[in-house]
C-alpha cells in the first residue's frame, strides 16, 4: 500500500483520450466520468476485448510504465500526472496474457513446459524477462480448449462463470479489483445469499495478493478468482476503473472527509468502531507512529517501495496441502504434480518457481513421516516405500541443480539459494543420494564406491559452482552464426554439460540449450572416434583405448542421478520440428552412443532400477520416431561404429579406481543387448547382414565382466539382482529374435547354425536358455509339418535344451525335472535319430538318478506311442535304454540300482547283468544304502525270484544299523520282511538272518517282536512239533534252538540297557509310559528259564541305582511286587 501525500493532478497535458478535452478537466475528477475512455477501446459490451486499431502513443507509453514501473514511483518522479495518463496506467497495469492465470489454477499435467526463446545474457535478471503483447493475447480463441483439457480444473470453471454471466459489481478502484461471483443457479432463482465475494490487488501485470470469501483451500486460485481476473482480460468495459481511493479522499472538502468517514464508520460500525477509535487516539497523540509519517497508507495505490513484486502464492495453504500429501500412503502423483508446476513456472520465468520449490522442499525436510522414515534403516528393507520417496528426493535434487544453475539469476540470489543448501545438507536427517545404499556400505567400500555420505542436495551445491563465463561457451550461447559456421565442441563432463542443457531449457531458453545440446553431441561423437581409432590400431593402440575405457567405466550416463542422455535426446527432439533433421540426427547419436557406453553397476537396488527405467525410456523414445534415409544412414553408421569396437574382457572392463584391491572384484554393465534388439529391428527389413552381425556382436558381450575371483558372487549385494536380470533378459529376447528372424534368411540354416553356437558360448543362464528355447519351439510349431522351417527351428530349440540340461548337470534346481520331460519330449517329436543320440550320450545332460528314473521310462512310453517307428527302432531304443541302465548302475549304484533293475526287467540278460553289478558293489564296499537294498529285495520276491531277494536282504542287513532309541526307523518294517522271507525259506535261511539281526539291531522293541513272531507264528517251520503238543512245550523246543536263544539273550541285553538310558533323563509325566515298556521287558524275560530270576536282578539294581525317585520306585513295587 502506497502512502499518499499532497498531490496536484495536471491539466496542462494534452490527452491522446477521444473523450477528454483540455476544455473541462473537472470531467476528469467527475466519478461519472471515470469509464468514458472506454469507447476508444472497445465497440461492444459484448464482445471480448480485442485491440486491433492502432495503439496510440499515450497508450505505447501507459503499457511500458505500467509493466515496468510501479504507481509509487511515477508519483515521485511526476508530481502532476493528468488523469487519462493515471486510468491508461490504471487500465495496461492488469495482468494480459490468460496463460499466467491458468499457470496459477491449474495442476501441470507434463513436465515438458515450454518458455520463452531469449537472446543469451548473463549478466540479464530473469525477473524482467517477459513480453509486452497487447491485452486479449490469451483471448477466448487461445483458451477455448482449456475446459476440454481439464474439466474440474479451477480455470476451466472460472470460464464456465464468465461463460454465464455470473459475475457481478465488478470495480477496479485504482490497483485493486473487486467483484462477486455467483453460481449459475444461484442466478436462475434470484438468490442474494449465494454471492461470493472475491478481490484481488495487481501491480506491473501480476496479481500480487487475492482474497475469496469461498472455501477453497487449495494451492491453485479458486474458479472465483479466475473468474473475476478473465472479465478483466477479456471483457474490460464491464469492469468499472476508478482511481486509488486516495485520489478521491484528495478531491474532498473537510466536511466531505468527516461525512465521509461518519458515513463508513456507521455502515461497518460493528466490525470497524474499535479500530477507528484507536486510530482517532493514535493521531490525538503528537508523538504516535502515525504522526511522524507522512501521509496515510492506501490499499488501492499499488504496493509500498520495496516490497516484493510476484505474482501472489499463498505460502501457508501450500505447506498445508504438501504435509497432507506428504501423509497419504500415496502421494507421488500429487507431489510430481507439483514438480511439474515448478518447472512450468520457471519456462515461464516466473520468480515463484524456485519459491514454490523452496516451500516443498522445507516441508519434506521437516515432516516426520517422510523424512524420518527415509532416515529409518528398517524402512531401507521395504523397496517399494524406498523406491518412491527416493524418486521424489531425486527429481527435488535435480530441481535445484536446475534453478542454480540458471544463467541469467543474480548473484546475490544464487548466493541465497547455496546458503539454503548448505543449511538442509547439514540436517542429519537430510537423506544421501541413495538411500538403500546405506545397507550396502560395506559393500560400497570393498567395492571401490567411495563414501555415501553425498545427500541428494549435494549436486545442486557442486552446480553452483559450475560458471558461464568461458569464452567458448559464450560464444555457443550467444552466436548463431558462429555454431553454424563452425561446428564448435564443448569437450565438458557430459552430465554436467546436459545440466547446463537442462537448465538453459526448463528457464525457457530453448535456442541456446539446442545450440550447446548440439555442441555436446559432437564432443561425444569425437570422443567415440578416439576410442574407435585406438581399438582398430595395434597392440598399444589397445592398451591405450583399455585405458581410456576405464574413464568411461568409471561415470555412466545411463542411471546417473541427473539423467544426462534423455535430457540431451528430449531437448534436440523437442526442436526438430519442422523438418529440422539434424536435430533429430544428433539426438539418435546422443541416444545410440550413450546406450552403448560401459558402466559400472550400481551399488544398490534403487539405483539400477532407475538406470533399468532411464534405459527403457531412452530406448521407447527411439523405437517413435521415423526413420527416414538420413536417420538410417544414422543408425548404420553408429552400428558400424560398434561392430569395430573389441568385445569388453576382464582386462580392459576394471573401473578406475585409485584403490587396487577394488578393481579385482567390479561388475561392468552396458545396454547393448537392448540397443542391438533395436538395430536388428530397423535393420532387418533393408540391411539384412548388417542386422545378424550387430545381433550376434552384442550375443558374445556377456551381461558382466567380471574376473575369475571366486568370492566376487558370494561378496556381491542383493541389490545386484535387478540389473543382472534385466541384462539376461535382454540377451535373451535378442537370441529369441535372432533365431526367429534367421528363417527368412535365404541360407537360414546356416545362419542358425551361426546363432547357435554364438548363443551356447555366450548364454550362460540356464532359465534363460530354457525360456528361449520354450520360445523357439512355439514359434516353430506354428508352421506345417512340411515347411522346413518349423524343422530347423524346433532342431534349434532341442539344441538349446540340450545346452540348458548341460550348463545345470552339476547343480539342478527345483524346475530341472520339467526341463528334462520337455527336452526328452522335443527328441522324440524330432527323429528316432534324436532319441539315440539323447540316450547314447546321456552323461552329458543327465545324473544317473535321472537317466534311470525319469528320461528312460519317457524314452519308452514315447517311443511305443510313436506310430512313425517300426519295431526294429523300437527295439534299438530298448537296447539303448539297457545299456544306459547298466552303466548308471555301476556308476552311481547307491540311487540307480533299483531303477536300473526295473528297466531291465523285460530282458534277462541285462537284468542278471544289472544285478551281478549290484551284488559285486554291495559285497566290496559299502556304496549303497540299506533301504535301496531292501527295495530291491521286495520287488524281487515279487518277480519270484526269491533267491536273489535273500541274498538283497542279507546285503541289507549287513549295511543296516538299528540302535537302542530307533524304535521308529524306516527300516524296521525291512528288517521283518527279511526275518519273514528267512521263515519262509527253512531253518538255516532263518537263523542266517537272526544272527545278522542280533549283530545290527539293539532296538529292544525290535528284536522281541521278532523273537515272538518266530516263536509263535507257524512254529512247525522250523522244528516239527505235532499239533496236540502244549504251548509251553513248543516254547521250550524253540527255546532250545540256538539261534533264537541268541536272539532272546539280545533282546533281554537291549532292553537292560534301554531301561538304563531311559532312567537318566526320565520325568514324572513319563512314569506310566516307562512302567508299560517294563511289563514289555518282563514278557520278553519270562520267554527265558531263568528269566524271572533275572528280571528281578534287573528291579532290584534299578531301585539302589534310582532310590532317589522315590515315586517311581514305588510304582515299579505297586506294579511287579519286587
Amino acid at each position: 500500500m502506497s502512502h499518499f501525500g499532497k498531490r496536484t493532478l495536471s491539466s496542462s497535458f494534452p490527452s491522446d483520450d477521444d473523450d477528454a478535452t483540455d476544455d473541462n478537466n473537472d470531467k476528469w475528477r467527475s466519478p461519472k466520468r471515470s469509464c468514458t475512455f472506454w469507447n476508444s477501446l472497445s465497440d461492444s459490451d459484448d464482445v471480448p476485448f480485442r485491440p486491433n486499431r492502432i495503439t496510440s502513443l499515450l497508450d505505447m507509453a501507459a503499457k511500458v510504465a505500467a509493466r515496468h514501473y510501479p504507481f509509487h514511483a511515477i508519483e515521485s518522479r511526476y508530481q502532476r500526472v493528468p488523469e487519462p495518463v493515471l486510468y491508461r496506467v490504471l487500465f495496461w497495469a492488469f495482468p494480459r496474457e490468460e496463460q499466467s492465470i491458468k499457470l496459477y489454477s491449474c495442476p501441470s499435467t507434463s513436465a515438458s513446459c515450454c518458455g520463452f526463446d531469449e537472446a543469451f545474457d548473463p549478466n540479464k535478471d530473469s525477473g524482467s524477462a517477459g513480453s509486452d503483447s497487447a491485452v486479449g493475447s490469451g483471448s477466448s480463441s487461445s483458451c477455448s480448449s482449456y475446459s476440454s483439457e481439464n474439466d474440474l480444473s479451477a480455470f476451466a470453471d472460472g470460464l464456465w462463470l464468465l461463460e454465464n454471466n455470473c459475475i457481478e459489481e465488478a470495480l477496479q478502484i485504482g490497483f485493486h479489483l473487486s467483484g462477486k461471483v455467483r453460481s449459475f443457479a444461484a442466478m436462475e432463482e434470484d438468490e442474494e445469499g449465494h454471492s461470493i465475494q472475491v478481490s484481488m490487488s495487481f501491480d506491473r501485470c501480476k496479481i500480487t495478493s487475492i482474497s475469496c470469501s469461498c472455501d477453497n483451500r487449495d494451492i491453485y486460485w479458486c474458479k472465483h478468482a479466475v473468474a473475476l481476473a478473465l472479465l478483466r482480460i477479456r471483457y474490460p468495459k464491464r469492469v468499472s476503473i476508478r482511481l486509488p481511493i486516495s485520489e478521491s479522499l484528495y478531491q474532498m472538502s473537510r466536511e466531505q472527509l468527516q461525512k465521509f468517514v461518519q458515513y463508513l464508520i456507521a455502515e461497518h460500525h460493528s466490525t470497524v468502531l474499535p479500530t477507528a477509535q484507536h486510530l482517532a487516539d493514535e493521531i490525538f497523540a503528537q508523538s504516535s507512529s502515525i504522526n511522524s509519517l507522512a501521509g496515510a497508507p492506501d490499499p488501492t495505490a499499488g504496493p509500498n517501495p520495496g516490497e516484493e513484486h510476484r505474482w501472489f502464492l499463498d505460502e501457508d495453504h501450500i505447506c498445508t496441502t504438501v504435509r497432507n500429501y506428504m501423509t497419504q500412503t500415496v502421494c507421488s502423483d500429487q507431489l510430481q504434480v507439483l514438480f511439474f508446476k515448478v518447472r512450468q513456472m520457471l519456462s515461464e520465468h516466473d520468480e515463484n518457481g524456485p519459491r514454490l520449490l523452496r516451500l516443498i522442499t522445507d516441508q519434506f525436510m521437516s515432516n516426520l513421516c517422510a523424512v524420518g522414515s527415509l532416515r529409518s534403516p528398517s524402512v531401507y528393507q521395504t523397496p517399494l516405500m524406498s523406491e518412491k520417496c527416493q524418486q521424489l528426493w531425486d527429481q527435488l535434487g535435480a530441481l535445484w541443480v536446475c534453478i542454480v544453475l540458471n544463467p541469467y539469476g543474480k548473484i546475490d540470489q544464487k548466493k541465497r539459494w547455496q546458503d539454503m543448501l548448505k543449511k538442509w545438507v547439514s540436517v542429519l536427517t537430510c537423506p544421501p543420494e541413495n538411500v538403500i545404499c546405506l545397507t550396502n556400505q560395506l559393500y560400497c567400500d570393498e567395492h571401490g564406491y567411495g563414501s555415501i555420505s553425498r545427500t541428494v542436495f549435494h549436486r545442486a551445491l557442486d552446480a553452483c559452482l559450475v560458471k558461464w563465463s568461458d569464452d567458448l561457451l559464450k560464444r555457443i550461447l550467444e552466436d548463431e552464426n558462429f555454431c553454424s559456421r563452425t561446428a564448435p565442441v564443448w569437450p565438458e563432463h557430459v552430465p554436467t554439460a546436459c545440466a547446463r542443457v537442462d537448465s538453459l531449457r526448463s528457464h525457457g531458453y530453448l535456442r541456446q540449450a539446442l545450440r550447446l545440446a548440439m555442441a555436446i553431441v559432437r564432443h561425444m561423437k569425437n570422443e567415440q572416434a578416439k576410442m574407435s581409432a585406438l581399438s582398430e590400431g595395434g597392440f598399444c593402440n589397445r592398451l591405450r583405448a583399455s585405458s581410456s575405457l576405464q574413464y568411461q567405466i568409471l561415470d555412466g550416463w545411463i542411471g546417473h542421478p541427473l539423467d544426462p542422455i534423455n535430457c540431451l535426446f528430449d531437448c534436440l527432439i523437442g526442436n526438430s520440428v519442422g523438418g529440422a533433421t539434424s536435430y533429430t540426427k544428433h539426438a539418435v547419436e546422443a541416444a545410440l552412443i550413450g546406450l552403448s557406453q560401459l558402466r559400472r553397476t550400481p551399488p544398490c537396488l534403487y539405483a539400477q532400477q532407475k538406470a533399468i527405467k532411464q534405459e527403457e525410456c531412452l530406448l521407447q523414445k527411439l523405437k517413435a520416431l521415423k526413420y527416414d534415409e538420413c536417420l538410417f544412414g544414422t543408425l548404420k553408421s553408429q552400428a558400424e561404429v560398434i561392430l569395430r569396437g573389441p568385445l569388453p574382457s576382464a582386462s580392459n572392463c576394471k573401473p578406475a579406481s585409485s584403490d587396487s584391491q577394488h578393481e579385482s572384484s567390479s561388475l561392468i554393465y552396458s545396454s547393448v543387448h537392448s540397443l542391438a534388439s533395436f538395430l536388428f529391428q530397423v535393420f532387418l527389413p533393408q540391411e539384412t547382414e548388417l542386422a545378424y552381425s550387430i545381433g550376434l556382436k552384442a550375443l558374445q558381450w556377456n551381461a558382466f565382466c567380471e574376473t575369475k575371483d571366486e568370492n566376487v558372487l558370494l561378496n556381491r549385494p542383493l541389490g545386484a539382482i535387478p540389473v543382472t536380470n534385466h541384462s539376461r533378459h535382454q540377451q535373451f529376447y535378442l537370441a529369441s529374435k535372432l533365431l526367429i528372424a534367421a528363417k527368412v534368411v535365404q541360407d537360414d540354416v546356416i545362419c542358425m547354425r551361426n546363432i547357435l553356437d554364438t548363443v551356447q558360448s555366450s548364454v550362460h543362464s540356464p532359465s534363460f536358455l530354457y525360456r528361449l528355447a520354450h520360445d523357439v519351439h512355439r514359434e516353430g510349431l506354428n508352421y506345417d509339418e512340411s515347411c522346413p522351417s518349423r524343422m530347423n527351428l524346433l532342431k534349434a530349440a532341442y539344441e538349446i535344451g540340450l545346452q540348458v540340461l548341460h550348463i545345470a548337470v552339476a547343480s539342478p534346481t527345483w524346475c530341472r525335472q520339467e526341463v528334462i520331460q520337455w527336452v526328452v519330449g522335443c527328441a522324440s517329436s524330432l527323429s528316432f535319430s534324436a532319441i539315440i543320440s539323447l540316450v547314447n550320450n546321456w552323461s552329458q545332460f543327465f545324473t544317473p538318478l535321472e537317466a534311470t528314473r525319469i528320461v528312460s521310462p519317457i524314452v519308452i512310453r514315447k517311443a511305443a506311442s510313436q506310430a512313425k517307428m517300426n519295431f526294429g527302432q523300437r527295439e534299438e531304443i530298448r537296447r539303448a535304454v539297457h545299456r544306459l541302465a547298466l552303466e548308471c548302475a555301476a556308476r552311481c549304484p547307491s540311487t540307480c540300482a533299483f531303477h536300473a533293475l526295473t528297466l531291465c526287467e523285460s530282458d534277462p540278460i541285462a537284468f542278471e547283468a544289472v544285478y551281478e553289478v549290484v551284488v559285486e558293489i554291495c559285497e566290496n564296499n559299502a556304496m549303497i544304502e540299506a533301504e535301496e537294498l531292501f527295495n530291491i529285495g521286495c520287488r524281487m520276491e515279487q518277480l519270484g525270484l526269491t533267491g536273489k531277494a535273500y541274498k538283497m536282504a542279507l546285503l541289507g542287513l549287513r549295511h543296516l544299523h538299528i540302535g537302542h532309541a530307533d524304535d521308529a526307523s524306516p527300516l524296521i518294517n525291512s528288517v521283518y520282511w527279511a526275518c519273514a522271507l528267512g521263515h519262509q525259506l527253512g531253518t538255516v535261511e532263518l537263523a542266517t538272518v537272526i544272527s545278522l539281526v542280533v549283530q545290527h539291531v539293539q532296538c529292544a522293541t525290535v528284536l522281541s517282536d521278532i523273537l515272538r513272531r518266530c516263536a509263535f507264528s507257524s512254529s512247525h517251520a522250523i522244528l516239527p512239533v505235532s499239533k496236540s503238543m502244549a504251548n509251553t512245550e513248543a516254547k521250550l523246543m524253540l527255546l532250545n534252538h540256538t539261534s533264537l536263544k541268541q536272539l532272546l539273550t539280545a533282546a533281554m541285553n537291549a532292553y537292560a540297557q534301554t531301561v538304563h538310558t531311559r532312567l537318566v533323563h526320565i520325568s514324572p509325566r513319563h512314569y506310566n509310559e516307562f512302567l508299560d515298556f517294563l511289563t514289555k521287558a518282563r514278557e520278553t524275560f519270562l520267554l527265558s528259564e531263568d528269566g524271572h530270576i533275572q528280571f528281578a536282578h534287573l528291579i532290584e539294581h534299578m531301585k539302589f541305582l534310582y532310590k532317589g525317585k522315590k515315586k517311581l520306585v514305588s510304582l515299579i513295587t505297586e506294579r511287579f511286587g519286587l
